[in-house]
């Protein structure tokens, strides 16, 4: 559904860039801190393969805002790298509030792995800090997702610096070491630009049942600009709720606005967050936020169902958060993925499975197997000269509806949008072969007709072959995390 789509966007926020600088041939003095995390940054370089993706999940300490600020700054530096592809942590922030992690608090390696499954990741990156004497000492692990071998590991001693109390005072404490014990001193930290975390409690005074919310940057103009706020459930009239919003600028003004049941909206704007804010909604309808929608009458055959489930659920023909349709639940959350949601036709394109006739070892027929063949086909055709544009690549580097994790479905995923989209008349399907990411051999890979249902296996080179055929329709498809 169209207002879905837009309200929950994620925005994929700029990171915050720190390091040395060079002025009159002479290096700047750089933090303690921040050396430290610059040489954790060099040695995740040289440990993990080049061309990765990779999650930096997690630091474990007694100062969230301390975890932040390593967190932000090891995921700028790899960014800045171009070593490794990053999973950002807007992204993160979703799978944490459904998963029950802190980035500041310890995360079984259990769970990072499944979390690095979900993201399609080739390493996840966790660490601590923790007081040493006068100062802190701080360790970082990166972990391989798929054999759960430590691919590297690296610990550094940091001083105590004006740097650590400034960040550690943000968070409402001020740490002093004493005897290698953490003690809170009164002193007021100053505000600074440096993206934090918000607690923040939303009141909800407006008559109706809140059920989704936003918060943005002051008189912002894209839709692209709104960052889903996590509610966890709805909040009901004259109940409150605290949540968390990640990487927000405490010197720059913001809106935050809600949804009710019935699709009215309110907003307040100019709001300068503290670490600890409340923000009350009355009974001001909003037309600034409000999104086009259809009533349930208006629905006509081949439009995905706009009826309402629970917040974070969906039901099979009804519009996902990408703006697609939902053709799969598979009844609980395991893997970081319970249902899965076909892209809308406007994503829709055609492409050979393989310029070269590569083949792709240790693809999988079955459901929950899409996203893992289409990695696989990638980190193969990356080594293959002239294999570009093809199905999977295509899929991979879609960007459709706020969100980039799109993949090529699995034989047993393509059938499911046959058997639960098309044969309904939803989705707007051709009467077409589509590909799949299942492969036999170095020149078959699977496909189905969506004309009638038969499925076979295709040719995967379509240049030196007379038959068009071997260029077909792709239908992108994402897993979607829920309750």
């Amino acid at each position: 559904m169209k207002n879905a789509k837009k309200l929950l966007m994620f925005l994929t926020m700029a990171m915050f860039i720190a390091g040395g600088v060079f002025a009159g041939g002479k290096k700047e003095k750089i933090d303690d801190l921040d050396a430290a995390i610059r040489d954790t940054s060099n040695y995740l370089n040289s440990s993990i393969p080049a061309g990765s993706k990779i999650v930096i999940l997690n630091v474990q300490s007694d100062s969230s805002a301390l975890s932040d600020y390593i967190i932000d700054e090891l995921i700028a530096n790899a960014v800045n790298d171009k070593i490794f592809s990053v999973v950002d942590r807007q992204q993160l922030d979703a799978i944490r509030a459904e998963q029950n992690f802190q980035f500041s608090g310890e995360v079984a390696d259990n769970q990072a792995l499944e979390i690095g499954k979900f993201f399609g990741a080739q390493t996840i990156v966790s660490g601590a800090v923790g007081p040493l004497g006068t100062g802190y000492r701080m360790r970082v692990r990166a972990l391989e997702v798929q054999t759960a071998l430590v691919q590297g590991q690296f610990n550094r001693n940091i001083t105590e610096s004006s740097l650590v109390a400034t960040i550690i005072g943000s968070s409402g404490t001020n740490a002093a070491q004493t005897g290698g014990r953490q003690t809170n001193t009164s002193t007021t930290a100053t505000v600074s630009n440096r993206p934090t975390t918000v607690n923040l409690t939303i009141v909800n005074n407006t008559g109706k049942t809140i059920n989704e919310a936003v918060y943005f940057p002051s008189f912002a103009t894209r839709e692209s600009d709104l960052i889903w706020i996590n509610l966890s459930g709805n909040i009901r009239n004259g109940e409150s709720r605290r949540v968390t919003l990640q990487r927000v600028d405490l010197t720059k003004k913001y809106s935050v606005g809600v949804g009710d049941i019935e699709n009215k909206t309110y907003r307040v704007d100019d709001i300068m967050f503290t670490p600890t804010s409340t923000v009350n909604f009355t009974a001001f309808d909003d037309v600034a936020l409000k999104q086009s929608q259809g009533s349930s009458s208006q629905q006509s055959q081949g439009t995905p169902s706009q009826s309402t489930s629970a917040p974070g659920n969906y039901r099979v023909g009804q519009a996902g958060p990408a703006g697609g349709i939902i053709f799969y639940d598979k009844g609980n959350n395991s893997g970081g993925w319970r249902f899965l949601e076909a892209a809308p036709v406007e994503a829709e394109f055609q492409a050979v499975w393989s310029v070269r006739s590569t083949f792709v070892e240790n693809t999988q027929e079955g459901i929950g197997f899409g996203r893992r063949n289409t990695q696989l086909i990638i980190a193969k055709f990356a080594q293959t000269p002239g294999e570009w544009d093809t199905a999977a690549q295509k899929c991979d580097d879609l960007e459709f509806g706020g969100f980039d994790d799109w993949f090529l479905p699995s034989k047993a995923e393509l059938d499911l949008m046959y058997g639960n989209l098309k044969r309904r008349n939803l989705g707007d399907f051709k009467n077409a072969t589509y590909w799949c990411s299942f492969n036999r051999d170095a020149r078959m890979a699977d496909s189905q007709n969506f004309t009638n249902g038969t499925m076979w296996a295709g040719y995967g080179h379509g240049t030196y072959t007379e038959k068009d055929s071997a260029k077909n329709y792709v239908r992108p498809i994402r897993q979607v995390a829920g309750q």
